[in-house]
């Protein structure tokens, strides 16, 4: 199978923006996206975990070069629609483009949990970070799903998300000895739960 893409955003909208960030994304960001070829899923997170509420998307792709198609960039940067430019000028966001590691072309399982794990540079102890995630989380109980994703960054180096769906919270296993020594590499653990769990939107060929 084919390694297949990840883009992850991540918006982190102030209290008096929040319903408003949630009906644009609801009907309107998030259904453009996939109308784009090459997008394959559309999923919604909010966190439980962090000081100020975020708002995560994932959106599974064929490829990490969906996003360099002409139909992409017909919805992107200077074609964005009026209401989408004003909200992206008033809502911190980040931005990461991934190819999955582990397990290759496996997609999000819906699940009642996501746990998110950044781990920066990373670029020369992949088989190992993936190795001790696998000890971490695979075969745990309430785990049902682990992916690693790669991102290659513009200076060489590479970062890696892992994502950890599961019916408990399991954020505290990111800590145990299991991961060993890729554990220092660990910036960030954040926790979710789906946004109207179950409104996964998906393309069907």
């Amino acid at each position: 199978m084919d390694a297949g893409g990840l883009l992850f955003v991540m918006m982190r909208p102030s209290a008096p923006l929040i319903e408003e960030f949630n009906e644009w994304y609801d009907t309107e960001h998030l259904l453009d996206r996939m109308s784009a070829p090459g997008f394959l899923s559309g999923s919604r997170f909010q966190s439980v975990s962090g000081e100020q509420p975020g708002f995560l998307t994932l959106y599974d792709l064929e490829s990490v070069d969906v996003l360099d198609t002409p139909e992409y960039h017909r919805l992107s940067r200077e074609n964005f629609t009026p209401w989408t430019r004003r909200l992206m000028r008033r809502i911190p966001r980040a931005r990461i483009l991934a190819e999955q590691v582990h397990p290759i072309g496996e997609p999000l399982e819906p699940t009642p949990f996501l746990t998110l794990l950044r781990f920066s540079g990373t670029r020369d102890i992949q088989a190992d970070l993936v190795a001790g995630l696998v000890r971490a989380f695979e075969g745990r109980g309430g785990v049902r799903q682990l992916r690693v994703f790669a991102e290659k960054k513009q200076d060489g180096g590479v970062d890696h998300l892992a994502l950890v769906g599961s019916s408990v919270r399991v954020a505290h296993l990111a800590v145990e000895d299991t991961i060993r020594a890729p554990i220092r590499h660990l910036r960030l653990v954040e926790e979710f739960v789906p946004h109207l769990f179950g409104t996964t939107w998906e393309r069907w060929i």
